[in-house]
């Protein structure tokens, strides 16, 4: 398949996810949501891994894969990405396997976006601590999967970030679950909420989300059990896709008190 890797790039990053509420002056989280969850609306609960948003790359009828973080290509096949600092090496060894099975299993016409959190080692994020008492040995969770058409990489740039930023990409269950087919555990799920039982106010949603997951599920082989990052909440069809993190909340509830 010829390609242009610039476009490959663009076209496979997962789409911004905006805060719940809405960031104001000085980064304080107002009262405002970006969002509105209605009645009768399944919200898909899931919890927001403290790591670096990866992503896998399988290119049409598989065998050839990529690995990458959000924002560059760490790995390819045939040397067409650099080598990577060692906090890059880390991901690759941790996503170089399930990579590889994914390659193996795809056999489909359009190009395969598996989207991870690795984490959970020192220099993967600064919240490694909450999954495990060790500084190495990363983990990863898969939190979605989409599809891609290859016609898209014919585009110029500019027009496939739009596309992308606006849920052009086919995302599962349109896809097939790549869980059972190479082995890589998703994110932890919380709830499936209706729509009208997420608070809108500020306070009340912090609360809820602590009630919901006061610490983390996704603890790595030593048994870590910290802090959760937070909630992605999200509709099936990803039209309506949010994060509430547990920091931003409480820097919000710092600097307030700090008016007084």
């Amino acid at each position: 398949m010829d390609f242009s890797l610039p476009a490959l790039d663009t076209a496979t990053k997962y789409p911004s996810i905006p805060t719940y509420h809405v960031i104001g002056e000085r980064g304080m989280l107002g009262e405002d949501t970006n969002v509105v969850f209605e009645a009768g609306e399944d919200v898909y609960l899931t919890e927001k891994v403290d790591g670096t948003n990866c992503r896998i790359v399988v290119l049409p009828g598989g065998g050839d894969f990529l690995i990458g973080t959000r924002d560059l290509f760490l790995y390819a096949q045939g040397d067409r990405v650099p080598n990577q600092v060692p906090v890059n090496l880390e991901i690759l060894r941790t996503l170089m396997e399930p990579a590889a099975a994914a390659a193996d299993a795809w056999t489909g016409k359009a190009i395969l976006v598996v989207f991870c959190e690795v984490y959970g080692a020192a220099g993967i994020a600064r919240g490694w601590a909450d999954y495990t008492g060790t500084k190495t040995g990363a983990g990863a969770r898969m939190f979605d999967t989409a599809t891609v058409d290859p016609a898209v990489l014919g585009w110029e740039l500019d027009r496939i970030a739009g596309w992308r930023e606006r849920g052009g990409q086919g995302f599962a269950p349109a896809c097939f679950n790549p869980i059972a087919q190479f082995g890589l555990e998703p994110v932890p799920h919380v709830k499936i909420a209706e729509g009208h039982t997420i608070p809108t106010g500020r306070e009340a949603a912090e609360a809820w989300m602590e009630a919901l997951l006061p610490g983390t599920l996704a603890g790595l082989g030593d048994g870590g059990t910290g802090n959760a990052e937070g909630i992605v909440a999200r509709t099936a069809d990803r039209s309506k896709i949010v994060k509430l993190r547990k920091a931003e909340y409480a820097k919000t509830r710092r600097q307030l008190a700090n008016r007084r």
